[in-house]
């Protein structure tokens, strides 16, 4: 019978074998990534790929900490281990310093292009070496960046890169590329050189003025921080462009020229020379030329938010992703409340006051209990009093003594500890009227953000139409088919749209800071919100449709809002603690207090006249007293019937409240109920003008084209057209905020409630 176990030792031998025969490459990094490093990564796979079949091999990872030093050491200590096989370089600072050595006794790769890196000025002698392999090609990143700057007209960009590139004195090799470079193309260059934290780059971009932003590798910058950065610059509604290439467009640059396939190609040239290395041992048979195949790549939905229009001839040719990368997790509703909830402070401070009369409760109750008290006398009295006292009272005199007291009866303590506990369940209520206040301000606030997004697109929609209608009247001039001042309307139209675009989003900055501010967030915190499905609430709406019934789902409505009501709870537990207030003062007339006690004293020092008692008599021992006693007040002066009458007053005040508070929760619920129907129906009919407007825009542009209409009408499509878009959006959008005020009306916030 076969036995596993019987092969289990060879099994070993064979597996210790390809160990042995594994190929040890040590990779050197200028310093820890951030995030994934696309380049790295796919070389890794690649070299393993295609040396699958050859030999088995293990990575030994170095890295340099971003020091200059440290990758120096690195470096020597990779090159002078002989359980080394290969050296490759993963960094410009590595691979730079590298091919500076004189001499190298083992195959060295170079991981980056070498004309990155490469200086007239300095002398590579490892360029020449046999051992070592490498790839170059044209610099084709000034050409990139052209591309880019002359599609924005760009005369000053911002050059944001790792520290290590832009920022290192002993590293100056990219700086004056970029400085050479940008001065042939009259374009100023700004560097901002970054480690971990985009603020420098924030607070650059905030306070100059650049046209536009190219991103050099941020190797050190989390994955977070890179997404704000970009955030912010589109924000900033500057144009970004990546040399790192697609997977930083994918992320919300707006080009790059740098495809995913390139980056593939150059990490499949890296293996390939590991791969020759390791077979042959030089590099007698390797090319070093490498041409970059270069195509534009653009995120779609970033050159809409910057409302740039993608010139026809780039749009053919370029790589186009049309979809929206979102760095951060989306807030739902659900969400945005929750955390609001748990976190305003405002309601955190309300809740420490609820905490805080849980403690006056306590206090009233211990007025109850027995207490507890310890008494120290010292005194001086009259000689001849003391010798009146037979001892008992000597003329110097400290004495120590422990009092008890327990209340029996006091109808005053106990009315104290019900009226407190009652108070202290009106302070709860008041803490979730309190949390439902914030609840709904939540609610309307991201609403309130999602409309603005909508008008958002709408306006940036608006600018496209107006330059694309630009566009039309320069061709309509040119063949003489209108005036030169149509073209000029145009322009004056393109301002305005543009100046209302800039209106809305500072109205938008203003909502998001009182959106944070609300979740107790930074208040610059970028916000992402999660849209919401028109079918959001299906059952209320068929409820607002079946008008004849509206009379009666507004009564059990408001009989349900009453019984939900904390505002109308909390009134009910103030008049209870009222009322057995007044039940007290009118008691105080008739019964005493009733209470129990006990003194337990010592004499612990005594001198002079009096200390020494009669025969038989001791004044040295412990003296105790215990009773009980009743205490009634005879005449107060008018004070418990002033105690009853404001008793009284408060009472009266306190129903009167609660009945206008009942007014006005069934105002609440009428009103609202008839405002959601008003909005609901208005969706409808917005949908309906909005349809009919975007097709006579449709109708009145060709007419335009052909010069059958004039500007005015075209100019009137649009902004009916526009002005129609932006009403239909709303009536969504504030129909929700209805049903959320409603709700709040209701005391049942539907969409948190049931799921918590």
């Amino acid at each position: 019978m076969w036995s596993f176990t019987k092969w289990l030792p060879l099994f070993f031998v064979v597996v210790n074998l390809l160990h042995a025969n594994a190929k040890q490459v040590a990779i050197v990094y200028d310093g820890p990534f951030a995030r994934d490093e696309v380049l790295s990564t796919q070389i890794k796979k690649e070299i393993e790929t295609l040396l699958a079949n050859d030999f088995p091999v293990q990575f030994v990872e170095l890295d340099g900490r971003w020091d200059h030093e440290e990758i120096e050491k690195c470096l020597n200590a990779s090159l002078s281990d002989p359980a080394i096989d290969l050296v490759l370089t993963m960094g410009i600072q590595s691979s730079f310093l590298a091919l500076k050595k004189q001499t190298c006794t083992k195959p060295l790769v170079i991981g980056y292009n070498l004309t990155y890196f490469s200086d007239p000025e300095v002398d590579f002698p490892l360029q020449k070496d046999t051992h070592v392999a490498f790839y170059e090609s044209a610099f084709t990143v000034p050409e990139e960046i052209q591309l880019f700057a002359q599609l924005f007209h760009a005369k000053k960009l911002a050059f944001i890169g790792d520290a290590s590139l832009i920022g290192d004195p002993h590293f100056l090799v990219i700086q004056k590329k970029i400085f050479a470079e940008m001065g042939k193309r009259n374009i100023e260059p700004l560097l901002i050189p970054l480690t971990d934290s985009p603020t420098l780059a924030t607070e650059t971009l905030t306070n100059h003025l650049v046209d536009g932003v190219v991103f050099l590798p941020t190797w050190r910058l989390p994955p977070q921080n890179f997404s704000t950065l970009i955030e912010i610059c589109n924000h900033l509604e500057l144009p970004t462009f990546s040399v790192f290439g697609e997977t930083e467009v994918e992320q919300g640059i707006l080009m790059s020229q740098m495809p995913k396939s390139e980056v593939i190609r150059a990490s499949r040239r890296v293996a390939l020379n590991v791969q020759e290395l390791f077979r042959s041992g030089h590099n007698q048979e390797l090319s070093t030329h490498f041409r970059h195949s270069l195509t534009p790549v653009i995120n779609t939905q970033t050159a809409k938010d910057l409302a740039f229009v993608i010139p026809t001839k780039l749009e053919r040719d370029a790589l186009l992703l049309a979809y929206r990368y979102q760095p951060f997790a989306s807030l739902s509703l659900l969400d945005a409340t929750k955390r609001a909830v748990s976190s305003n402070l405002e309601l955190l401070a309300e809740d420490f006051t609820v905490k805080s009369g849980t403690q006056d409760v306590l206090r009233s109750f211990s007025k109850l209990l027995p207490q507890v008290f310890f008494h120290l006398e010292g005194r001086k009295i009259d000689p001849n009093q003391a010798r009146n006292t037979f001892g008992l009272e000597p003329e110097n005199l400290i004495r120590s003594s422990f009092l008890i007291h327990q209340t029996l009866y006091d109808d005053k303590k106990i009315a104290d500890f019900v009226v407190q506990k009652r108070t202290q369940k009106a302070r709860e209520y008041h803490l979730d009227s309190f949390e439902l206040d914030i609840i709904l301000s939540t609610a309307v606030a991201y609403l309130t953000l999602l409309r603005l997004d909508a008008d958002l697109e709408i306006a940036k929609e608006n600018i496209s139409l107006s330059r694309a209608h630009l566009s039309r009247s320069k061709e309509l001039v040119d063949s003489g088919m209108t005036r030169l001042s149509e073209v000029y309307r145009w322009e004056s139209e393109l301002a305005a749209n543009q100046d209302q675009l800039v209106t809305l989003i500072a109205v938008k900055e203003n909502l998001e800071t009182e959106f944070n501010r609300l979740l107790n967030r930074p208040l610059d915190t970028p916000i992402h919100l999660e849209k919401l499905s028109p079918h959001f609430y299906e059952t209320l709406s068929r409820q607002l449709q079946q008008t004849p019934l509206l009379k009666h789902f507004k009564r059990s409505m408001a009989e349900i809002a009453r019984s939900n009501s904390p505002e109308l709870k909390g009134i009910d537990e103030m008049l209870i603690a009222l009322e057995r207030k007044l039940t007290a003062a009118k008691r105080s007339f008739y019964l005493p207090e009733f209470a129990a006690f006990g003194e337990f004293s010592n004499n612990l020092y005594q001198e002079g006249a009096g200390t020494t008692p009669p025969p038989g008599i001791s004044n040295k021992k412990l003296y105790s007293k215990v009773g009980v006693s009743l205490t009634y007040h005879l005449f107060t002066s008018g004070g418990r019937v002033s105690e009853k009458n404001q008793a009284n007053f408060e009472i009266q005040k306190t129903k009167t409240l609660r009945a206008s508070l009942l007014e006005k929760i069934d105002e609440a619920i009428i009103q609202t109920i008839d405002t959601m129907k008003a909005s609901y129906e208005s969706i409808h009919f917005a949908e309906q003008a909005f349809e009919t407007a975007q097709k006579n825009l449709i109708l009145v542009t060709k007419s335009y084209a052909h010069g059958e209409v004039s500007v005015v009408d075209l100019l009137d499509a649009q902004h009916q057209m526009i002005v129609s878009k932006q009403h239909h959006a709303h009536t969504f959008y504030d129909f929700l905020i209805d049903v959320m005020k409603f709700q709040r009306a209701l005391s049942h916030f539907t969409f948190f409630q049931e799921s918590t």
